[in-house]
């Protein structure tokens, strides 16, 4: 029997109209009505995972899971009415029986044999729900279930491709036949072409080119259903391929089949963004086509970003991009701006994730390998100066890439006058710390939750056992270093969500900022004073080390050598002559 409340229980004696009925340990014996019971319990039988949790020991069970996958799928279907998805089959099995490692494997190889063993099928209302059968049925009747089960229509051209390409399966069945005329009736009578006439008829062609006897006559070709596509590239991405299906490649090979197939491959390569497209064009005499798609992206680079992108980073050393007229300057511009346009679409919630993936894209492309800072830094000047002024405008961009570039600039032009703006150190949305300080911060989180929050609730179990809680004095402080602990594992782990680590190859030391140690003579007592500006973790004012957070520290942020700082702080005057700056040893 199951109870909501005190889990797996047998009924050990009945006497009248009482159930008397062990819980085990933890809830114990407990006597009930037969009335009652049967509100309260959920009968269950001998072989219920519940049960066999409640009654073999973990291990056992674990390596009953592992050795015998198809029985504990059964075990666990079987335990909800024949009728039970994975995210249930999860549930039961981590982390009671199966840790995360052990079922990321396990879940694998469970999949395989739900999808491979006849024995199991699927809810034919439900995808989603797996059924154990009591006899095997052919891989055919176990496709053609999942066929009408489920809804979704690429989801469905995926299974009948299954089929298709499947050894065990009879390509003569009805079933077989069934399923393929469900997509030739999408072509009966057509008015308008969308994403499902596309793929059904990309499908019937597929298959009644492999399958003759399966041929039906279809009245339209492949240009008339093409003609009626008001955006193919937005087609194209409406298309949707899975492992064993090839929509999108299909409908590429039938456009090659078209008289104007060359226009239609530039139209979509911006969309495509393949290099076997560009290949195919290229040796089919069509250079000078493509080579105006390429100088098209770049200079419409708003609408054509990831093509921008592709092309930058995979055509660099080709022959034919080489001789288009596109200053590699140019090309680096491009991708600045789009990393500009896709900060300020994320700031307003435009295609979100989309542009992430781009700005992503085009940063790593820039700055992961130094390659825009090394074109600035082979060129003159005022390269640098235009190029850099471009950086520092992206008021997104991660403050430790701009401190790179403004080190690295200084090192080859010293003199270099950054403007005002420029000069100034922004930290990111956080807080920076040394990578130091946050393994140690790590290992105090884990230490709290993993070990001082268990054992103190081991002391709680024990004081609270010695009754009369008002008066228990070990109770109580048990009690008060709980909420201590649950206070300082929170505030600690808010902090580790906000930190960010700082890169000591960043320091920059042309102003006072995060990693640098200044020299400042007191104006009023004529002393030099030191100061290192660090994070609040690595705070430690005895010492001279300072938060870059702190009213101290914020004051002298962003000032440099010969700079005079006058500022108050708690009624206190501070007078200053910044007289050296060098980098901190962190």
């Amino acid at each position: 029997m199951f109870h909501r409340s005190w889990g797996v229980g047998i009924i050990r004696k009945v006497e009248n109209d009482t159930l008397s009925i062990n819980f085990g340990k933890k809830a114990g014996i407990h006597e009930m009505s037969l009335k009652m019971a049967v509100n309260a319990l959920l009968p269950l039988a001998n072989d219920h995972i519940w049960v066999l949790k409640a009654t073999k020991s973990r291990s056992e069970l674990a390596k009953m899971v592992k050795d015998d996958k198809i029985w504990a799928l059964k075990t666990i279907i079987r335990s909800f009415g024949n009728n039970c998805d994975f995210k249930r089959i999860k549930l039961e099995l981590v982390p009671a029986i199966l840790t995360t490692s052990e079922w990321t494997t396990w879940n694998s190889a469970a999949k395989k044999l739900l999808e491979s063993d006849s024995t199991f099928g699927v809810n034919p209302n439900d995808i989603n729900m797996y059924m154990v059968r009591e006899h095997e049925i052919s891989q055919e009747e176990k496709l053609s279930n999942e066929f009408k089960a489920q809804k979704q229509f690429f989801a469905r051209i995926d299974i009948l491709m299954k089929f298709v390409n499947s050894d065990e399966t009879d390509k003569g069945s009805e079933l077989f036949a069934d399923m393929f005329s469900y997509f030739a009736g999408f072509l009966k009578t057509v008015t308008k072409v969308n994403e499902q006439i596309l793929a059904a008829y990309l499908v019937v062609q597929h298959i009644g080119t492999q399958f003759p006897t399966l041929a039906v006559p279809v009245k339209y070709t492949f240009k008339q259903i093409y003609d009626d596509i008001e955006n193919p590239r937005e087609m194209y991405m409406l298309l949707k391929d899975t492992k064993n299906t090839t929509l999108r490649r299909d409908f590429l090979t039938a456009i090659k089949m078209l008289p104007d197939w060359s226009d239609q491959y530039i139209n979509l390569f911006p969309t495509v963004l393949d290099r076997d497209i560009l290949k195919l064009l290229i040796n089919a005499g069509f250079t000078s086509k493509v080579q105006q798609m390429a100088v098209n992206c770049f200079e419409n680079y708003r609408d054509y970003r990831d093509a921008a992108i592709f092309l930058f980073r995979e055509c660099q050393n080709d022959e034919w991009f080489k001789s288009v007229s596109i200053p590699y300057e140019k090309q680096m511009i491009a991708l600045i701006n789009i990393i500009e346009i896709t900060f300020r679409e994320i700031s307003n919630h435009v295609n979100t994730t989309e542009n992430k993936k781009i700005n992503r894209a085009a940063s790593i492309l820039l700055f992961k390998d130094d390659t825009l800072l090394k074109y600035m830094l082979s060129n003159d000047e005022d390269t640098v100066t235009r190029l850099y002024t471009l950086v520092d405008d992206l008021s997104d961009l991660d403050p430790a890439i701009k401190a790179n570039i403004r080190n690295r600039i200084l090192e080859e032009y010293p003199d270099f006058k950054f403007h005002t703006t420029e000069e100034k150190s922004s930290a990111p949305r956080g807080m920076l710390v040394t990578a130091k300080k946050l393994d140690e911060k790590k290992i105090l989180a884990d230490q709290i939750q993993s070990v001082d929050i268990p054992a103190n609730a081991k002391e709680i179990g024990e004081a609270r056992s010695q009754g009369d809680l008002k008066e228990n004095a070990e109770y109580k402080a048990a009690k008060e270093h709980q909420h201590y602990l649950t206070v300082t594992l929170t505030k600690l782990q808010e902090e580790l969500n906000r930190a960010v680590v700082f890169d000591p190859t960043t320091i920059t030391t042309a102003i006072i900022s995060f990693a640098t140690t200044s020299t400042l003579l007191n104006n009023d007592t004529g002393k030099d004073e030191n100061y290192t500006i660090l994070g609040p973790w690595e705070s430690d004012p005895d010492k001279g080390i300072i938060s870059y957070m702190s009213p101290f520290g914020n004051a002298l942020m962003d000032h440099k050598v010969g700079e005079k700082l006058s500022f108050t702080i708690n009624d206190h005057k501070y007078n200053y002559t910044i007289k050296a700056i060098k980098a901190a040893k962190i």
